[in-house]
């Protein structure tokens, strides 16, 4: 499917000049054809491993889900992406509460977990994916790419937290960008036994601490072309300094 470059043009975006791609991120109303390519791509992604069960579809009802897709600059194609949803106002907002951890005895310590999180702002990442066909070399750039996400997410979001849920196989890639798990949540069998799910949660408070100090840099360096013109950017519950390596 060809995108349109209109939509591109209208998007938050940055670029990894070392590999060709572009990361554009915007509400799914302002940006059809990148969300019907994603879906298309999402698609293929989650059929390889059997898992498509674990794809929430969403409809352009949807406009105000939050959309970050990553794009080869010379080709215009989707490479890869994720949603956000929220900020959450109630625990079972979550599908991780209303989903993953349904039938778990752990349900309540994630409610909790989420309940204290909330009043600060809390987004969660969905339905992540990187295009089956790539080499595995370009896959893991655009895997590295979306990982590095965080800090643009809460900070377009105005929200402290972040979360997700992954299978344990994805919780080190993205633990180098200040992901930190639950240990007292139990994991979960999700979509099927195969997998063992974990939740994990990002605090923009902490998260140079909880980085790799490689993955900070790279990370920091795509959200101040994105934020250049800012020399604070707030965010309920704490402020990130627009300075290298900085928070507060």
């Amino acid at each position: 499917m060809n995108i349109d470059k209109r939509e591109v043009d209208g998007c938050l975006r940055v670029t990894d000049d070392t590999n060709d791609i572009m990361l554009v991120a915007g509400r799914l109303g302002s940006m059809p054809t990148i969300w019907e390519a994603s879906l298309a791509v999402a698609h293929e992604a989650y059929a390889e491993h059997g898992t498509l069960a674990a794809l929430d579809y969403l409809d352009h009802d949807h406009s105000d889900a939050l959309m970050f897709a990553v794009l080869q600059v010379s080709s215009m194609r989707v490479l890869g992406g994720l949603r956000v949803h929220g900020p959450y106002l109630a625990p079972l907002d979550s599908h991780a509460a209303r989903t993953e951890w349904s039938a778990s005895d752990d349900l309540g310590k994630v409610c909790d977990e989420l309940a204290l999180r909330i009043p600060h702002g809390l987004v969660e990442v969905k339905t992540a994916f990187v295009d089956k066909s790539l080499p595995h070399t370009q896959r893991g750039q655009v895997s590295a790419f979306l990982s590095r996400t965080p800090m643009l997410i809460m900070a377009t979001t105005g929200s402290r937290y972040m979360m997700a849920t992954m299978p344990e196989q994805h919780v080190n890639r993205w633990a180098t960008c200040g992901g930190q798990i639950i240990e007292s949540i139990q994991p979960v069998p999700y979509p099927d036994e195969r997998f063992r799910t974990r939740i994990m949660f990002w605090d923009w408070q902490r998260l140079r601490e909880h980085s790799i100090a490689s993955e900070w840099d790279r990370m920091f360096a795509e959200f101040n072309r994105v934020y250049r013109s800012s020399v604070a950017l707030t965010v309920r519950g704490g402020r990130l300094l627009a300075s290298s390596g900085t928070a507060a």
